[in-house]
């Protein structure tokens, strides 16, 4: 048994210092080009940077995204999701904590092999404790966009109403970060401190559209922009887009309501037989050892997983709706 563990523990251990160094590498390498990027942004003049700005992705940027390396990627990817979800962590920190996590849920399946197989377990465990650092950023992602999309109205009607009173749009930004709540108000206080900093309205804008994924955000944005290059209303505009956005939040609350029970209902399916395989390898070890020495009973454990998995993605396509 020793030397079975350190066959297989100590270079699993190897693989994962390995992947460390080099996720720590491309993070540092990603971070030089961010920050040259930005100094170039920086000494560009007004003009340029006005003409760049754009709430969507040109082609030529998807190119020179589809050129870089894919962890760059991947770490730039975490990096924004883990801004959308109001978090002071970068790519490469996501990367290095879901990289501890699975370690240690491979030591806990090795020690604890509630999974028949111990390799099984400690692959399976490490799998799970590898993914809770996504799962808590993108469950406090979601959170935080959903009470953004829920105030982004009110923001909005604030917007037009100071604009009625006469002040200047950077001004509606300063009083909507002074007033509104989070994270509403952090969000709108960063693109005045951007714009008061000497960015351009456009970059700050565009920034603003890049951390809060959302629609609706896209289009105040996009109104905004074209508003000041080809005049028109503008309080009348967002107040108009005011009206759409909790039109549309409304609907989306009804579709949540009428899939409530089909949401609970996919979720106790899909853990209720992961919840019994583990109680009955703690309290009958024997019964499961039986199983798994008939020669049809692994494959036999390999179709229900596979069964489970594909139960739980078409009942997540069914109950999940884009509005």
């Amino acid at each position: 048994m020793t030397g079975l563990f350190f066959s297989i523990f100590v270079p699993m251990l190897g693989i994962i210092a390995a992947a460390s160094w080099f996720a720590f590498k491309v993070a540092v390498s990603g971070r030089k080009q961010e920050m040259l990027s930005q100094l170039g942004d920086g000494w560009s003049n007004s003009d340029d940077a006005t003409s760049t700005a754009s709430v969507f992705i040109d082609r030529d940027q998807l190119r020179a995204q589809s050129s870089l390396n894919p962890w760059t990627m991947l770490v730039n990817f975490l990096g924004r999701r883990s801004a959308s979800a109001g978090l002071e962590l970068s790519g490469a920190n996501v990367v290095f904590l879901s990289i501890g996590t699975a370690a240690a849920g491979v030591v806990f399946g090795w020690l604890f092999p509630l999974l028949i197989f111990r390799p099984l377990s400690a692959f399976v465990f490490g799998c799970v404790f590898g993914s809770l650092p996504f799962v808590y950023i993108s469950g406090k992602r979601s959170k935080r966009l959903a009470q953004f999309e829920e105030q982004f109205p009110e923001a909005l009607d604030f917007i037009a109403r100071a604009l009625r009173a006469g002040h200047a749009f950077s001004v509606s930004l300063e009083m909507l970060a002074a007033e509104a709540p989070e994270p509403l108000s952090i969000e709108f206080r960063r693109v005045y401190q951007e714009q008061n900093l000497g960015s351009p309205l456009e970059i700050a804008l565009s920034g603003l559209a890049e951390r809060v994924p959302i629609v609706d955000v896209k289009f105040f944005v996009s109104a905004v922009l074209l508003q000041r290059e080809a005049g028109g209303n503008l309080s009348e505009i967002l107040m108009n887009l005011a009206y759409t956005v909790r039109e549309r939040f409304r609907l989306k609350g009804h579709v949540q309501a009428a899939t409530a029970h089909a949401r609970i209902t996919a979720l106790i399916l899909t853990v209720l037989p992961i919840i019994v395989l583990a109680i009955l390898q703690v309290r009958s070890p024997e019964y499961m050892k039986e199983f798994i020495s008939y020669k049809e009973g692994p494959w036999m454990l390999l179709g229900a997983l596979a069964g489970q998995i594909c139960g739980y993605l078409i009942m997540r396509k069914l109950i999940n709706f884009r509005i």
